[in-house]
């Protein structure tokens, strides 16, 4: 990637988190939800991947 172009992006996310600081909070608060859904979701998925053995007498 060229390094004007990421200067420029990253010009253009600090002057929106200064001009719409709430868009770009709830936009962290949806990320970081989504996040914590997906590595919740990920850890039920890993249980139940690796049964363990039963014991039956």
């Amino acid at each position: 990637m060229n390094i004007t172009i990421l200067c420029l992006a990253l010009v253009v996310l600090a002057l929106t988190v200064l001009h719409v600081p709430s868009v770009m909070l709830t936009l962290g608060i949806v990320v970081c939800l989504v996040g914590l859904s997906v590595k919740l979701f990920w850890a039920v998925l890993q249980t139940f991947s690796s049964p363990e053995p039963v014991n039956v007498d």
